[in-house]
C-alpha cells in the first residue's frame, strides 16, 4: 500500500478536510464520526437536506468524493457493527455481517496449535461483547455456537461466557528468559514443551511450512531505485513542501 508515511498523512489531511467544511457548512449533522474512510452521521434535518449536504462536501476538494448509504427499515451498518432505531428512540447495536459471509472460520481438524483453534472462539465471543447491547447478545453468542458446531468444534469445547479482562501492561524491570521458537509437528510438540516448560524454557509454535510459500509469484520485481521515496504537497500560499522517506 506504499509508504508506512501514507496512512498518517491521509488522516491529517482528512481531519483538515472534516474541521473546515463542517465549520463552514449551513447546516452540520449533530454527530459526525470517522474511522480511516467510513464516516458515521447522524442528520437531523430531515431527509430533503441530506442530499445537499452530500453535494456541498463533494465541491469542497476535486480529489474527495463522497458516497452515502441511508438507512433501511430503521438499521445501517458501519464497519462490523449493525446499527438499528428502537422504537423509543435509542439505538441498538449488534455484529453485522455481509450478505456474502459465509461463517467459514478456521476449521476444528485443522493442523494448528489449539491455542489457535481456542483463540477462533475468544474472539468471537469477545466481539460480541463489545459490540452486541443486552437485546441482542444471547442471539449472538447462539449464532456463534452454531457457527463454531458446523466447523467441527465439539459442543462442550465452544464456551460463550465473558473472556477475562486482560491486565494491563506495566513497564517494570527488564526480565531475561531463555525462550524458543520450534515448528509445530501435532503432539510430540505438546511434549516438547512440557519438557522445555519443567526447565524454565517458553516455547512458542511456528506453523510449518504452506503451500502458498511454495508457488512463485508472476509479478515482475520492481527496482529499487525506481521506489517513490519523497512526497511533493503543494499548499494553497504557493509553497511546495518536500517530505522524504527513507
Amino acid at each position: 500500500m506504499g509508504s508506512p508515511l501514507s496512512p498518517v498523512l491521509a488522516d491529517i489531511f482528512m481531519e483538515e478536510f472534516e474541521s473546515s467544511s463542517l465549520l463552514t457548512a449551513d447546516l452540520r449533522p449533530s454527530l459526525w464520526l470517522r474511522y480511516v474512510d467510513d464516516t458515521f452521521v447522524v442528520w437531523p434535518h430531515g431527509p430533503d437536506t441530506l442530499q445537499d449536504f452530500l453535494q456541498y462536501l463533494n465541491k469542497q476538494h476535486t480529489s474527495i468524493s463522497f458516497t452515502m448509504e441511508q438507512e433501511q427499515h430503521g438499521t445501517i451498518p458501519f464497519l462490523d457493527v449493525k446499527i438499528s432505531r428502537n422504537p423509543d428512540g435509542t439505538l441498538g447495536h449488534s455484529v453485522y455481517r455481509k450478505p456474502t459471509h459465509t461463517d467459514r472460520y478456521l476449521h476444528q481438524r485443522s493442523f494448528h496449535h489449539p491455542s489457535i483453534k481456542s483463540s477462533v472462539n475468544r474472539t468471537l465471543v469477545q466481539r460480541a461483547f463489545e459490540v452486541c447491547d443486552q437485546d441482542n447478545l444471547k442471539r449472538e453468542l447462539k449464532h456463534i455456537q452454531t457457527s463454531l458446531q458446523r466447523n467441527g468444534y465439539k459442543p462442550h469445547r465452544i464456551k460463550i461466557s465473558k473472556p477475562d479482562q486482560r491486565v494491563p501492561y506495566t513497564q517494570g524491570p527488564p526480565t531475561v528468559s531463555p525462550s524458543v521458537t520450534l515448528p509445530y509437528i501435532g503432539p510430540a510438540s505438546h511434549h516438547l514443551q512440557r519438557i522445555l516448560r519443567q526447565a524454565g524454557v517458553k516455547v512458542y509454535h511456528s506453523s510449518g511450512n504452506k503451500l502458498q510459500g511454495s508457488l512463485h509469484t508472476h509479478k515482475d520485481k520492481q527496482d529499487s531505485s525506481s521506489k517513490p521515496g519523497v512526497y511533493r504537497i503543494p499548499c494553497e500560499c504557493g509553497k511546495v513542501y518536500m517530505l522524504g522517506t527513507t
